[in-house]
């Protein structure tokens, strides 16, 4: 099921690898380095390149299995949002320019690779605790950091959850497989529903025990272990980020006569 490769990919799991070591801004900042590059790549090569980068950091990692489980998981989406587009660009101007669309399908794919690829080498390798460190150390205040950090963490779990509500109706004779496609979406709302109940159950628990917690009643926290820029974390950021802009500029090489 989708729900369960999304979830392999989202889950932290502590291994003996450098991207375990570095440190949690350095990961932050590479996230959003390799985003802002691939989505303001318009080269087709361009931005393949980066999205390469990203599996190789992966697979240097030990991530490639979690990549695998990813890309399993997103292609049902990907089909349906490809096939949305379609009908929404034939609907609206009554031609496709197959060219234009495969383009833009093309781009749009790779971006949201590259996207998810770096953010599951940040989510899978950094657990909540270091995560949390590493936006208070950037000045963000914890009472705002600790629940962005739980909504992410929320996502493996909620799926999880949704596999869990999904095997159960099966037991009891709900058949998923058969029927058109109109059927089998009325059929996705008895799991559907569950996972949400569940979901706002888990919030009001999580609330109620932070609550009980007193969270949010110091302007600050500390923490027992502090976080420290080492110099694998400045080789990391620096050779990826020269690599990325390398990129743009060997993408740039023809139009400069070379």
């Amino acid at each position: 099921m989708f729900a369960n490769d999304i979830s392999y990919a989202f889950l932290y799991d502590r291994k003996d690898t450098f991207l375990y070591k570095l440190d949690p801004r350095i990961k932050l900042f590479y996230v959003v380095i390799a985003t802002l590059a691939v989505f303001f790549a318009r080269d087709p090569i361009v931005a393949a390149t980066i999205l390469l980068l990203q599996v190789i950091v992966a697979s240097l990692g030990g991530l490639l299995r979690k990549i695998a489980s990813l890309v399993k998981g997103l292609i049902p989406f990907l089909l349906i949002i490809m096939v949305f587009n379609t009908i929404l660009v034939y609907l609206t101007s009554f031609m496709i320019d197959f060219d234009a669309l495969t383009y833009t399908f093309y781009m749009m794919i790779v971006r949201i690779f590259t996207a998810l690829v770096a953010f599951t080498i940040l989510m899978s390798t950094t657990s909540p605790q270091e995560i949390m460190q590493a936006l208070v150390k950037m000045k963000i205040s914890y009472v705002y950091a600790y629940p962005l950090v739980i909504t992410f963490r929320f996502i493996p779990i909620i799926f999880t959850e949704m596999k869990n509500i999904y095997d159960a109706q099966r037991s009891r004779g709900l058949e998923l497989e058969k029927g058109n496609i109109i059927e089998k979406s009325r059929k996705l709302i008895p799991i559907i529903i569950p996972s949400i109940v569940c979901a706002l159950f888990r919030a009001k628990d999580l609330a109620e025990a932070m609550e009980s917690r007193s969270f949010g009643a110091l302007p600050k926290r500390t923490f027992y272990k502090q976080l420290r820029i080492k110099k694998l974390d400045i080789l990391f950021l620096a050779s990826t980020s020269l690599a990325e802009i390398a990129c743009f500029i060997l993408a740039s090489l023809p139009f400069l006569g070379f």
